[in-house]
């Protein structure tokens, strides 16, 4: 890519496949960048001060030339059964990608997924039920930890109504604001129904710790969602979601915040 006034970047790859079994593969991605700021400050008019790679480059457009690179690699392992996944990807603090979407750089992220499934043919009642556990952690070049969390649950399907249902449990600590939390947690339950061809349906719950952003405490929160699709004629579809949270302060019991959003759409 290259900028009428000056300013121009560049990104190239390589990504690969390696299928050990029809179960068992392995990909990966390495892609290297290469920018070169416009020499024109007045553009990032407000940045002045600001820093970037550990205080190596500046914010500003000045007319920097830096190179980055951005990997990604995951091992997989599928079957009738059994999965799981193991996946990493990392950003360095100069990788810029003009012509792709990257959210963040300077980043290094890896997670573990593994799930196991039970099937029951021979029952009347249970289709399958499945746990599932995953842990990873996010943190940047310097080492420093960002996010880091543990998650199991198990999961149903029950043969009637297409009924699906779901218990879980998180357990996280975030860098948030300048600050660490610990003892971040969760406990979710979730339902789903299809009792018909005109009407599906479900709700989910949860409750726990988790950080109030705007106040940057830790709360304790609860959710409910509900919503329902109607379905009264072929063209007709009546979509209906409610959610409601709060959060109370978990040193001083305060409420730091309460409400509902109820949306329709026919």
């Amino acid at each position: 890519r290259r900028i009428d006034g000056g300013g121009a970047g560049t990104l190239g790859g390589i990504d690969g496949r390696v299928r050990f079994t029809p179960s068992l593969q392995i990909e990966w991605q390495a892609l290297a960048s290469r920018t070169e700021e416009p020499d024109d400050p007045a553009l990032t008019d407000g940045l002045e001060g600001l820093t970037f790679d550990r205080g190596t480059r500046t914010a500003v457009f000045d007319g920097e030339t830096y190179e980055g690179l951005g990997v990604y690699s995951s091992l997989e392992y599928n079957d009738r059964l059994w999965s799981f996944d193991v996946d990493y990807w990392s950003y360095s603090p100069t990788f810029r990608a003009d012509n792709g979407f990257i959210p963040r750089n300077d980043r290094r992220e890896a997670i573990a997924a593994a799930s196991r499934v039970f099937r029951y043919e021979d029952s009347r009642l249970l289709e399958w039920i499945q746990p599932q556990v995953n842990a990873g952690r996010v943190w940047n070049m310097a080492d420093a930890r960002k996010d880091e969390w543990v998650w199991a649950g198990v999961g149903a399907r029950v043969r009637q109504s297409q009924l699906f249902c779901q218990l879980s449990h998180m357990k996280s600590n975030e860098l948030f604001g300048g600050i660490w939390f610990e003892g971040i947690d969760a406990t979710e339950f979730e339902l789903q129904a299809v009792p018909g061809s005109a009407l599906q349906g479900g709700l989910s719950l949860s409750h726990g710790h988790r950080i109030a952003r705007r106040e940057r405490v830790m709360g304790r929160e609860s959710n409910a969602t509900f919503w329902f699709d109607l379905r009264p004629a072929d063209r007709l579809l009546a979509e209906v979601v409610w959610n409601w949270i709060q959060s109370v302060d978990d040193e001083t019991e305060a409420m730091l915040f309460k409400g509902y959003i109820l949306r329709t759409r026919l």
